[in-house]
């Protein structure tokens, strides 16, 4: 060629200029030569350069026919890189020739695939054309340059086998092979890092799904997730989430995609129906449209293909169309749709990662949807015990005005009828349950003060010996008169006290009274004692029936009684403990109690005049560890101590090395807990499911269980024994902290919830406790008034006096029924006997009823009755509360002069309206939203005018609801009036004619003569029912307690027993159970007790009583139950 440059060029080969063999001697200048073609065979010798496995390749081709010429011709520097290859393990590549033959080994047979053994010996272009644009001016510059190419984790997406291109990734290497000056081959080593690649990418995707276990809310959650997975326009080009509506079952559509990936053309889900045969013009979606009926309706995944025929254009990132869609449920009500990256593996390894993909979105938005239903709990939880609070506060309000009504007309009487001595008698019972009832509303409003923060300290410096001997002075004669033995030992405190004197009085009597409820005989001793220059100590011991341990930790619990403890009496409200503590640590002091069960108790209050802020600066640093607690239970220590390093930068972390032990150490209350599955003694799924069968706040603990099985079961079982969630070994530190964030902070919004809920059951068995206390003292009250209504010798203004004194007693036995009422519907056990009624009847007798109010604000209530069917199917007792509530509610908020008007009408033949239209003060929209939640009274504002507990229409409302009814409300705005409409069913049918009382009068005598045992400790009431029963013609014979009461019956025949259930020694229920097992004649029981739970009915029932009657009873009331015995 003599210098001369000549151009080669071969199929597939390197296009270039190639300098002569002998230009450049001496340096590394690369050339290619064409080898030469003399011919030949390869011989013995030339085949064991070749492993035995690649030796038979050597066959296939007739090297002298092509351009590199007979094997022993080729240079030698080609035959030793070849025979190098051949016996390395790692894939090594030789392209040897001007055409880039191809010569590699065993190992890179591998990466070859299918097209192996075909590939050997052939050019790289025939072999790789897919990829020859790519790789071809890589080669170029490697002949050309003499350079060394080298490359991490490339993309060259190759076929290597019939199904077409796939994705691949190589980590590989080009270098020279040079002879003399000239390059006469290419080596190449490399290796595939597809799997790594792939599997770090979907690490990262999974790892920033993971992310979206911390949303709030299910939308948060499905929302962040697609967003995320649509983000990866490599694994997932584009990704549609449709989810159902919770409220009317429809489809949303909500899509997130990569940028110009094209989409699925929106169409009509909601027809969708996998028992139907689907045709559309477009094949694609005729079978989108069934995968995903199966999908909806049958919880089934299906990947369906796109051809290229479709109209459906989706392309991933980089170009190639999109051909496979996945199709699958996610939880109940959603559908994924997720286009696949065409060149992605079909094979277990992508549906798997599917199948994970799948399983975070729901693990997501079940820790969402669970937090979402945490925080609604917590939030109506919250709002329930904020208005609970309000409603304490005016509570006392509320039962402080018809008391006051009724003292002033009370103190008129006493001093009209002074001469009169048994009216005289009757009045001053009267008199003293009326403070008893202040008393109680007094205690019911320290309470909300405490309980609000609204109660702030007036200090002022005293002697507390002797203030504390003011406060006690009169106790020791109250003592005594009970046989009592009382003493004070009140040390001198070697300075004046700053203490608030009516706090603090407080806190003495309430210890006092406790002391004296629960001693029956022994003493009571009050003790003041320095503990330091600025610490006293108040101790009162007792010699009562004491406490046992179970009880003592939850003394001062807001609520909390000791059931069956023996006493002078059951009566209290289980606030006054809580209220001595929450006083005491207001003003700066602390409360402890020592008890033995049958031996006494002591209560020591230490009150300091120190700085409150001293104590608070103490508080604030505190070095208590407040982290939360994580539990680990696995058995291989190095996995403990790995899980460890990850978390406890965050958390306190406590260790377990299998379920047995776990047991023990989960009384800890951890706040989430790590549970590896396989274990020996207890493994995983037995400790979960132990857990979940505990009680409160345990068996509510988070539980994530840890597995190194990737099946799909394994996670489903762990699931389905009661963990939260579920984590395949190997996983990322960032994804188990995520998991643990997100988990822990389910876990303590749950046990909030539960607490809350706990506080809420206290507070409904405290509002019961609160209308037994006040429904005994307003028994005798209420007997009295209408005995002395029944005496005809008092002139007509007495008598008007005692009516407004029984219509207060009236008023508050409505308020006491609300929070029973109210209790009953908020646990699902409010009593509802419906009947077929005319309830034009009902609404005359209700207008009855508040003519005095309508009379009094001079009302007009006119009454449209314009209902061709005006029957229902109804509760008549229950059907009058609702329109009593609503009409009341019209009279109190329109002003005097004012204008109600009642209308009843068929809007259907099958339905009945109720409307009750004012022309009172009116609503805004967002009074009308709140207006039938329970305490609710459309403001502060509004109640400190009109005054009420906020419960009337939240149980008319759900009175409405349990008639198939509803209850709503319309207003055109402040000051244009209001009107309230409530519908039920309209029904046919025999009707009930008796529904409405008969006004006969109640003090007939008795024509059957009855022998009655009253048993009663609660002495006005006994006097006043033994009085009047005796006035009706019966025979009474009385007992105060149990036992007198069992004595009684052995030496008295009766008839009738009508006891109280709320005995001094032993209860109404025991009292009936032993009658009826000593005496075998039938007697008609009935029982009377201040408590009016339906469980409490049911616990009279069932132990023997015929009747269940709740205080206060009228004398209507109590002669129609005596009378139910000839039934």
């Amino acid at each position: 060629m003599n210098g001369e440059r000549k151009r080669q060029r071969t199929e597939g080969g390197i296009d270039r200029e190639s300098p002569p063999l002998n230009e450049g001697a001496g340096k590394c200048t690369p050339s290619v030569s064409k080898f030469p073609s003399n011919g030949g065979v390869l011989t013995e010798s030339d085949l064991s350069l070749l492993s035995s496995d690649m030796r038979p390749l050597m066959h296939n081709v007739n090297y002298r026919e092509t351009e590199m010429g007979d094997m022993s011709i080729w240079p030698a520097v080609v035959k030793s890189c070849i025979e190098t290859a051949m016996y390395t393990k790692i894939p090594v590549l030789v392209m040897a020739g001007p055409e880039l033959r191809m010569f590699y080994n065993a190992a890179y047979s591998q990466l070859v695939g299918q097209k192996h053994p075909a590939a050997f010996g052939d050019k790289v272009s025939h072999v790789w054309p897919e990829i020859w644009d790519h790789i071809g001016p890589l080669l170029k510059s490697v002949y050309y340059d003499g350079k060394v190419i080298q490359f991490e984790n490339l993309f060259l997406p190759i076929s290597k086998g019939p199904g077409g291109l796939t994705e691949h990734f190589w980590s590989f290497c080009y270098s020279p092979v040079v002879d003399g000056t000239t390059v006469v081959a290419v080596q190449c080593i490399a290796i595939e890092t597809t799997e790594g690649v792939v599997g770090s990418r979907q690490l990262r995707l999974s790892k920033d799904i993971s992310q979206a276990a911390t949303c709030a809310t299910v939308d948060e959650a499905y929302e962040k997730c697609i967003a995320t997975i649509g983000g990866d326009s490599l694994d997932f080009p584009m990704a549609i989430l449709y989810r159902s509506k919770e409220d009317d079952g429809s489809i949303v559509y909500n899509s997130y995609q990569s940028k110009d990936s094209g989409k699925i053309p929106p169409f009509n889900i909601e027809s969708i129906r996998v028992d139907e045969k689907i045709s559309c013009s477009d094949p694609t979606e005729s079978e989108f449209r069934t995968a995903f009926g199966h999908a909806v309706f049958d919880g089934k995944f299906k990947m369906i293909t796109i051809p290229s025929t479709s109209s459906w254009s989706i392309k991933c990132s980089r170009g190639f169309p999109v051909t496979s869609l996945y199709v699958t449920p996610i939880g109940r009500d959603s559908v994924l749709v997720l286009a696949i990256n065409p060149l992605h593996h079909p094979d277990n390894i992508l549906r798997q990662f599917l199948s994970h993909i799948c399983s975070q979105i729901e693990s997501n938005v079940t820790c969402a949807r669970d937090r979402e239903e945490q925080q609604r709990k917590a939030k109506e939880l919250a709002d329930l015990d904020r208005a609970k609070n309000i409603f304490f506060s005016n509570l006392s309000h509320e039962f402080r005005t018809p008391l006051t009504l009724l003292c002033s007309p009370l103190g008129e009487l006493k001093r009209i009828l002074a001469g009169n001595d048994q009216v005289t008698e009757a009045l001053d019972i009267m008199d003293r349950n009326t403070i008893r009832l202040y008393k109680l509303v007094n205690t019911l409003l320290d309470f909300a003060k405490a309980e609000g923060g609204r109660l702030t300290p007036q200090y002022e410096d005293v002697d507390v010996s002797s203030v504390t001997n003011d406060i006690i002075y009169d106790f020791g004669a109250v003592c005594h008169t009970v046989g009592l033995e009382f003493s004070a030992n009140l040390a001198k405190i070697s300075s004046l006290v700053a203490i608030d004197v009516s706090i603090y009085e407080k806190i003495v009597l309430n210890l006092l009274s406790n002391a004296y409820k629960y001693t029956t005989h022994g003493s009571i001793t009050v003790d003041i004692t320095e503990i330091s220059p600025e610490e006293f100590q108040l101790s009162v011991t007792d010699t009562g029936c004491g406490v046992s341990a179970v009880h003592l930790p939850h003394l001062f619990e807001r609520f909390y009684r000791v059931q069956d403890a023996s006493g002078r009496s059951h009566e209290g409200s289980g606030i006054g403990l809580s209220i001595v503590d929450q006083y005491s640590s207001l003003l700066g002091g602390t409360v402890s109690v020592e008890s033995e069960e049958g031996r006494g108790t002591t209560f020591r209050a230490r009150q300091s005049w120190q700085q409150m802020e001293e104590k608070l600066v103490d508080d604030e640093y505190s070095s208590n560890d407040q982290r939360p607690l994580v539990l680990v239970v696995d058995d291989n220590n190095d996995m403990r101590r790995y899980l460890k390093q990850i978390l406890d930068r965050d958390y306190r972390i406590q260790t377990a090395t299998n379920g047995a032990e776990a047991k023990t150490a989960a009384q800890s209350n951890p706040d989430i807990i790590l549970c590896d599955i396989m274990m020996p003694q207890v493994d995983g799924f037995e400790f979960v499911r132990w857990l979940r069968g505990q009680r409160e706040p345990l068996k509510n603990t988070s539980v994530i269980v840890i597995t190194a099985r990737t099946s799909e079961t394994v996670r489903i079982e762990g699931l389905d024994c009661g963990a939260d969630d579920a984590l395949v070994k190997p996983f990322q530190a960032e994804e188990l902290r995520a998991r643990v964030r997100s988990h822990i902070h389910l876990s303590q919004a749950r046990r909030q919830a539960v607490l809350r809920e706990i506080e809420q059951s206290k507070k409904d068995l405290f509002l019961a406790s609160l209308s037994h206390e006040m429904r005994t003292p307003l028994a005798p009250v209420l007997l009295i008034t209408e005995e002395l209504r029944a005496d005809e010798s008092l002139t007509k203004h007495t008598r008007q006096q005692i009516e407004l004194i029984q219509k207060n007693v009236q008023m508050e036995v409505q308020l006491i029924d609300d929070l029973l009422d109210i209790t009953k519907i908020t646990k699902g056990k409010l009593v509802f006997k419906p009947i077929t009624v005319d309830v034009y009847p009902i609404i005359d007798h209700t207008l009855d009823l508040l003519k005095q109010e309508i009379a009094d604000k001079e009302t007009q209530v006119p009454v449209v009755k314009k209902a061709l069917n005006h029957c229902a199917s109804a509760d008549p007792t229950r059907m009058q509360q609702i329109l009593w509530n609503i009409i009341r509610n019209a009279i109190k908020f329109t002003p005097k002069g004012g204008k109600v008007s009642v209308s009843v009408t068929n809007p259907t033949p099958h339905t009945l309206r109720f409307e009750v239209t004012d022309t009172g003060i009116g609503m805004n929209k967002e009074v009308i939203d709140g207006i039938f939640n329970p305490f609710e009274q459309g403001g502060e504002g509004i109640n400190q005018q009109f005054g009420g507990l906020g419960l009337g229409l939240s149980i008319s409302k759900s009175l409405a609801t349990m008639h198939h009814g509803s209850l709503t409300a319309v207003s055109r705005g402040l000051g244009e009036g209001s009107t309230f409409i409530f519908e039920l069913p309209a029904v046919e049918g025999n009707l009930h004619t008796d529904i409405i009382p008969s006004k006969n009068n109640p003090w007939k005598i008795a024509s059957e003569k009855l022998e009655i045992m009253l048993v009663e400790d609660n002495k006005p009431t006994i006097m006043v029912m033994d009085r009047i029963l005796t006035r009706l013609g019966y025979s009474v014979k009385t007992a105060t307690d149990y036992a007198s009461a069992v004595k009684l019956s052995e030496e008295f025949r009766f008839d009738l027993l009508i006891s109280d259930i709320g005995l001094p020694d032993r209860d109404g229920v025991d009292l009936i159970t032993t009658l009826r097992k000593n005496i075998k004649r039938p007697f008609f029981a009935i029982a009377t007790t201040g408590y009016g739970r339906e469980e409490d009915v049911e616990r009279c029932t069932a132990a023997g009583f015929n009747m269940h009657l709740t205080k206060p009873v009228s004398v209507e009331k109590l002669k129609e139950a005596i009378n139910m015995r000839r039934m």
